[in-house]
């Protein structure tokens, strides 16, 4: 019977024609088990979209001007030569490439920091065995909205790179820490490598980084320390066998950590050893300039601008210190080669070839600048030490804990709110990490003199991943579907609905209509208390714990719309705009104006890139038109403020507003001269904020309706600072 059957069931399996269901059908599958990767894909996707839409429409800020302009010289062959007052040769490099594969403009001058913001919202991907999905998930988000990693991924400095370089590093730890693969190494001394050769910022990254490895390290050795002090209640597992059985104290000793044993093995339990011995033989000769804090002892001295700009290059050593600074150099480099070559000469030779090779083939651009070795090895570090004490910016000490929080109050929350129960509850070292990690920046970069917007960027980093981290471990716990079917989703309905009416309760300024102010307090507070109610009364039937996370979630979603609004006006509204604490000595919208007015006058008058232009050399007034300038063959740049003996030949001249009358003389070839904003700036009101400034204001109305101003509209207090020019065109031109 069966056989009969038999024959029949294939012939019905082979007649069945291919459906879409089964296709159907295996996408789902595939979405359900890789939701995680599809989400961060997509939101990659949208990252692409935000930090490549109209990037060439804001202003050139100063320092982009720079970047681009040195960029644009190695494109055009007139070479490059390593400054560290640009930071490291990295972006110079690859922004020529990118010229040359697109041509240069504003436009593409962004296209690396947009590739590398872009990259930064998927790494989080690769970390997913330490953030969980959902914390990857989360922490990609975060990354994605963010108002200030948005910013300056569509702004011309190395601070995104280094962002990028900062996560593959942490991710290339803990992926060597839990396989001990080679190739992990391979990929931290290359990391290394480009971090180092793109900001000196990568010092405080590895300071942080292998401070975390040396406490580890230290935590193997407690716990070593405290099985040894318990190795004579220890007894062997099979003490009934005589050949077997061991002593306690035998079982403590073959616990020692493998570090203490000696050497590195590729069984090695912890791999800390290896991943220490690494960061320092990379990483110590590069720090030879530190020599230069015993200069009153070894001689070495910097030329320091607070002191002499004229002196000599800014970080270089001077006099006889050349020498010692040489002979520093030389035994940083062998004693880092020698404790290499003693852990594991042939893994450390070819780790050290990887690392050099991509450090000198940058910092000589191709071994056609070999003084590069020398700005790099040493200047670097000793630019940074000596601008300690310029503190260029002048902020207040507290500048970060203003602006991290304007900006990035979403992740901060959860990052704070993470740091509390993990400091309680975890022992998992990667939280601990994140939490060394987030704080050691914090402190170090409080502590160092230069504050400025960018390097919030690397505050707030390690902030983003660890409040990620900590809402996926929430979101991981929630039981969607049961919890959406008892009703948990109305939460997302009555929280926001209860925040908006307990603001409204607390409105700063008092009701116009004509109901007494008391009486709309008791009412708005009424209806607050009821729907306050309805949620515990849901809270029961869903469950008090669901209900905590319906709660959290609908506050993150809340904290997420706020976060996209502050980062699209950001980037978008107020780009080149210093109404945002982002925004530090803006080049104006009247720049790329003017520029367009040049342009279309040189093509009037058939001069073209000939057409003369006469531009102030005072107070680095040439900045950004250098840039924008750059295909003009007739540029001239005197100091106006020095006098000037006769008219200036420009047919375009752009003047110092402080030097106007100098041009009165010699107006009458020019039309009645525009004055415009060269750079602007954000009054920085907080500056003189103490603890009674305070708390007075917080007390004071007036003082937080200023607050919520600024907050929710960018309404400063004070008028916008700037410095202005002046600009005269050939009479009877018509300006646009």
């Amino acid at each position: 019977m069966s056989a009969r059957v038999q024959p029949q069931r294939r012939e019905v399996i082979q007649e069945r024609p291919p459906v879409p269901e089964a296709t159907a059908t295996g996408l789902r599958a595939f979405i359900s088990n890789h939701w995680d990767a599809v989400l961060i894909v997509g939101f990659v996707i949208v990252a692409f979209l935000l930090r490549f839409w109209d990037l060439g429409s804001r202003a050139m800020h100063h320092d982009e001007s720079l970047h681009a302009t040195y960029s644009w010289y190695l494109y055009t062959g007139k070479g490059y030569r390593h400054d560290p007052m640009m930071h490291g040769p990295f972006q110079f490099h690859f922004n020529a490439l990118v010229f040359f594969l697109l041509g240069a403009s504003d436009y593409t001058v962004r296209v690396l920091p947009a590739i590398f913001g872009t990259a930064l919202v998927g790494l989080p991907y690769l970390f997913r065995d330490r953030l969980g999905r959902y914390g990857a998930v989360v922490a990609s988000f975060f990354l994605l909205i963010s108002p200030t990693m948005l910013y300056f991924s569509r702004f011309a400095r190395n601070d995104i790179y280094t962002a990028v370089w900062d996560v593959a590093l942490a991710m290339c730890i803990w992926r060597y820490l839990a396989s001990r693969k080679p190739p992990y190494l391979f990929a931290t001394a290359a990391v290394l490598a480009f971090s180092f050769a793109t900001k000196e910022t990568s010092y405080i990254t590895v300071v942080i980084f292998g401070s975390f490895l040396v406490l580890m390290m230290l935590w193997e050795l407690a716990a070593w320390l405290s099985l040894l002090r318990a190795a004579p209640q220890l007894k062997s597992k099979r003490a009934s066998d005589s050949k077997a059985s061991s002593s306690g104290l035998l079982l403590a000793v073959k616990g020692l950590p493998t570090w203490l044993r000696g050497g590195y093995t590729e069984s090695d339990p912890s791999g800390v050893l290896a991943l220490l011995l690494l960061f320092f033989t990379l990483s110590f000769p590069l720090g030879s300039a530190i020599a230069s804090l015993f200069q009153d002892r070894l001689g070495v001295t910097l030329a320091n601008p607070a002191e002499n700009w004229t002196s000599g290059p800014v970080g270089a050593p001077m006099g006889d210190g050349i020498y010692l600074a040489f002979l520093s150099a030389l035994a940083f480099i062998a004693i880092a080669a020698a404790i290499g070559l003693r852990w594991n000469w042939r893994l450390w030779v070819v780790y050290a070839s990887v690392f050099w090779g991509i450090y000198l083939l940058l910092f000589t651009t191709f071994f056609t600048n070999l003084v590069g070795v020398g700005t790099g090895i040493w200047q670097s570090l000793g630019y940074w030490l000596a601008q300690q004490e310029v503190s260029r910016g002048s902020q207040p000490w507290y500048y970060y804990l203003l602006i991290v929080p304007l900006y990035e109050f979403l992740p901060l929350i959860f990052a704070l709110a993470g740091l509390v129960y993990y400091a309680y509850r975890s022992k998992d070292l990667f939280n601990w990490f994140l939490i060394y990690w987030a704080l050691a920046t914090l402190l170090l970069y409080t502590r160092a003199g230069e504050k400025m917007p960018w390097l919030s960027l690397h505050v707030a980093l390690p902030f983003i991943i660890l409040g990620g981290k900590f809402l996926g471990d929430i979101l991981s716990q929630v039981r969607w579907k049961e919890t959406l079917n008892r009703g948990g989703a109305i939460f997302f309905l009555l929280v926001p609905l209860f925040l908006l009416l307990g603001a409204s309760v607390f409105e700063i300024q008092p009701s116009s209509g004509a109901i007494p102010r008391s009486l709309e307090i008791w009412a708005r507070t009424g209806v607050a208390s009821a729907v306050f109610f309805a949620g515990v009364y849901l809270s029961r039937r869903v469950g008090w714990q669901e209900s905590t996370h319906m709660v959290v979630v609908a506050v993150a979603i809340i904290l997420s719309l706020f976060t996209i609004r502050a980062a699209l006006t950001a980037s978008y509204q107020h780009g080149d705009i210093p109404m945002e604490m982002l925004v530090y000595t803006q080049t104006s919208p009247d720049i790329p104006r003017v520029m367009r007015d040049i342009d279309r006058l040189a093509q009037e008058t058939n001069q073209r890139e000939k057409l003369k232009i006469t531009i102030d050399g005072a107070d680095g007034f040439v900045w950004p038109w250098v840039w924008y300038l750059r295909d003009y063959k007739a540029v001239e740049t005197p100091d106006f403020s020095s006098g000037i003996s006769g008219p200036p030949s420009g047919q375009v001249v752009i003047i110092n507003a402080r030097n106007e009358e100098k041009m009165k003389p010699y107006l009458d070839n020019y039309s009645q001269g525009q004055r415009i904003r060269l750079r602007w700036w954000f009054p920085e009101d907080y500056r003189e904020l103490t603890v009674e400034k305070l708390l007075k204001g917080l007390a004071n109305s007036d003082a937080r309706q200023k607050v919520w101003d600024y907050f929710w509209q960018r309404k400063t207090p004070n008028p916008l600072g700037s410095a202005d020019s002046i600009v005269y065109f050939p009479k009877g031109f018509k300006q646009g």
